[in-house]
């Protein structure tokens, strides 16, 4: 449900972001919920500020029972060390506001009841989110790790597959405490959802990849500048396997091996990203491949 936009960006409410301000309404926890996601909009609102600031778009922030989501359309196109800085100032956000609610308790500027509680809401956010699991900022920040030696695709489920093992301690410690404590069946709740998010974000990985693709495609043909990676593969390879492991910001040379090992020929990028769309993922490497010296019929 979008409920407004600002400076640009479009805000939306999850319809179970509605039901768990409800039910924290019931128990007596209402406001506490609100300030709790008042901080969550502050740490994805630092998230659009450090796109904006290296040149990326942002569409939408979506606000979840467990924290929030900022929607970055250009974050591929963008060189991993990018996404690892952007993720990283949602945390950064939190803790500078503990750092000035201290600073106005001393000064006598911030009630003494209200510190404790602030300062625990922004731990918990910061912290939280710096577990290295998607659809978490350490999870971004493992994924943008990861992209530089293995590629978008690889990494993306790498750091799905930690969510989901996160989630899934999360909801088995939930029920373990849920017998002792109401508060536990918070656990299962954020733990579902964080399940639910990181499979969300490895069903777009594919979707993403092929419209980064789109663009790479055309920005390859414009002309540039690009730092070199190497890929060594067998002419059986098939084309959607060197494409998931393409890493941006770089410009692939394929090297391609006969079946007793020796070099038979050579793929570029283009060569490959022009194989995906117009010959199918299928297609092997080695129908590819141009003898070694041969001109690029593109170039």
């Amino acid at each position: 449900m979008t409920i407004g936009r600002l400076f640009g960006v479009r805000i939306t409410l999850n319809a179970s972001f509605l039901a768990l301000l409800a039910l924290s309404s019931l128990v007596g926890l209402f406001w506490r919920a609100v300030l709790f996601f008042a901080l969550v909009f502050l740490h994805e609102m630092a998230h659009v500020a450090a796109a904006r600031r290296y040149g990326l778009r942002v569409s939408a922030v979506e606000l979840l029972p467990f924290g929030g989501v900022a929607r970055i359309d250009d974050l591929l196109e963008a060189d991993p060390s990018v996404e690892a800085k952007v993720a990283l100032c949602g945390p950064l956000a939190n803790g500078l506001l503990i750092a000035f609610v201290l600073l106005g308790a001393r000064l006598g500027l911030v009630p003494q009841e209200f510190t404790p509680l602030f300062v625990q809401a922004n731990a918990v956010i910061g912290g939280f989110n710096l577990v290295p699991a998607f659809p978490l900022d350490g999870g971004r920040v493992y994924r943008a790790v990861l992209a530089q030696r293995i590629g978008f695709r690889p990494a993306t489920q790498r750091a799905a597959a930690v969510g989901r093992a996160l989630a899934a301690m999360m909801v088995v410690l939930g029920a373990i405490l849920l017998s002792e404590t109401v508060a536990s069946a918070t656990w299962i709740v954020v733990g579902v959802f964080v399940y639910l998010a990181a499979g969300r974000e490895e069903e777009q990985a594919g979707f993403v990849l092929m419209r980064y693709l789109a663009r790479r495609r055309n920005q390859l043909r414009a002309g540039g500048r690009w730092r070199a990676r190497q890929l060594v593969v067998s002419e059986e390879t098939p084309v959607k396997e060197l494409v998931g492991r393409m890493v941006p910001q770089r410009y692939h040379i394929v090297w391609v091996l006969d079946r007793e090992g020796r070099l038979s020929g050579v793929a570029t990028e283009l060569d490959l990203i022009d194989a995906l769309f117009h010959q199918g993922s299928d297609t092997a490497v080695g129908a590819l491949a141009r003898p070694i010296g041969a001109r690029d019929p593109g170039a």
